[in-house]
């Protein structure tokens, strides 16, 4: 989901540590994962008739307890997006994004609005409704060999799976018995871990609605997803530069369709 997938599991710690191993053949294929993984899902073609997204999630973390709305629609070419997030101390200090195909905008308390036009298409790349529709659009997929994920006192081992998406790759970790995701990381930055748990069924498709994302061995943050709501008609005045962020806060538990 990405999740919303910023990413979770809460109220105990988990100690992970990641382990590669190097096997010359590896038993599943790349094509015989992702035919699993669809099937076990709810199927491809239910996920490529998904037209609209909306998300609502908590996301802790350290100290700081936020709020998520992530409305996702595809009115053509595109997959329109757009973030609400703010602060369950402080509600009105709130700030949102907004992808539209050829821009991508950003409005805060602190800085106003900012447009970034020069990152849409890259960002415009990694927007995702669901991690299916992702794996779909990619440039290519590649088995990766395995690698052992430690969740608590539970070892599992992952197919790796090397998803490349405009020059940048995202790593999945597939149950080989169960054929879905139970994390995904990149190469990036920091090269954060994510752990998917606690799949739910959402008019036939299956989603993840906790994750953990890992910094090292250090939980960085954590997510939960509120609610699900598929295939709603979503107004296309959201997307209007520049609707601001008090204009999608204030319209929130009417486009949570809560």
């Amino acid at each position: 989901m990405h999740f919303l997938f910023r990413p979770s599991i809460l109220g105990f710690s988990i100690c992970l540590i990641l382990f590669f191993r190097n096997e010359d053949s590896v038993s599943q294929d790349i094509q015989t994962i992702l035919t699993k993984y669809y099937e076990n899902t709810g199927g491809v073609e239910k996920w490529k008739s998904l037209n609209s997204t909306v998300y609502t999630s908590t996301f802790k973390q350290k100290q700081d307890i936020s709020h998520f709305l992530k409305i996702n629609t595809r009115p053509g070419k595109f997959i329109y997006e757009r973030w609400l997030s703010f602060k369950k101390s402080n509600p009105n200090d709130t700030s949102s994004t907004c992808f539209i195909g050829d821009n991508y905008w950003r409005h805060t308390k602190q800085n106003g609005f900012q447009d970034f036009p020069f990152y849409a298409h890259h960002y415009g790349r990694y927007v995702r409704m669901s991690d299916p529709l992702f794996l779909l659009a990619a440039d290519s997929l590649r088995l990766d060999g395995k690698r052992i994920l430690n969740k608590g006192t539970k070892k599992i081992d992952c197919l790796r799976v090397n998803v490349f998406v405009d020059g940048s790759s995202v790593f999945y970790y597939f149950n080989p018995e169960t054929f879905l995701p139970e994390g995904s990381s990149t190469e990036i930055g920091a090269k954060p871990l994510t752990l998917f748990s606690d799949y739910r069924w959402v008019d036939g498709l299956l989603f993840p609605f906790k994750a953990i994302t890992f910094i090292g061995d250090k939980v960085d943050s954590e997510e939960e997803i509120d609610s699900i709501k598929l295939n709603r008609e979503i107004p296309l005045d959201l997307f209007e530069y520049p609707k601001c962020r008090e204009y999608i806060f204030n319209r929130r538990r009417d486009l949570s369709f809560n």
